[in-house]
């Protein structure tokens, strides 16, 4: 039985040693997304003063996309 319990404990050490690099994969894809398209952030928050929903829209949809890429490459 205490095979199984290391077992056990491996694997979800494994599984979070996973996640945690796809996290970090994501914000380097995200930061590289940026540095590509030429986005400043700077002069973008000036724009969620006039328009917050469409930031938001844009920052959550831009997150999904690159975790579903993430997701399908693991």
């Amino acid at each position: 039985m205490e095979i199984l319990n290391d077992f056990i404990l491996i694997d979800f050490m494994l599984k979070l040693l996973a996640v945690l690099v796809a996290l970090g994969v994501l914000i380097v894809a995200l930061r590289a997304f940026d540095k590509y398209t030429k986005v400043d952030f700077k002069n973008s928050f000036e724009g969620v003063r006039n328009d917050p929903k469409a930031f938001a829209l844009y920052i959550g949809l831009r997150f999904i996309g690159v975790s579903i890429l993430i997701s399908s490459i693991i």
